[in-house]
């Protein structure tokens, strides 16, 4: 299992989302990503840094000693 948090240093909300996970050689990689939602009418201004987030989680399965392909 893999947990990620993203926090907003205003206490707003982030739109999380995600592209489905792709096969390289024996990897498989997801692009998890986090974008501030401004909501219409809100009193919020816009950050000035850091608005964006996007983590790439990569990870190889392995296959127990014996094991058929």
């Amino acid at each position: 299992m893999i947990c990620i948090e993203v926090q907003d240093s205003q206490h707003g909300q982030m739109l999380l989302g995600w592209r489905p996970t792709t096969l390289v050689g024996d990897s498989e990689y997801v692009h998890i990503g986090a974008e501030k939602d401004y909501p219409s009418g809100s009193n919020y201004q816009p950050e000035t840094r850091f608005n964006d987030v996007e983590v790439t989680v990569s990870w190889a399965a392995s296959k127990p000693q014996g094991s058929a392909v």
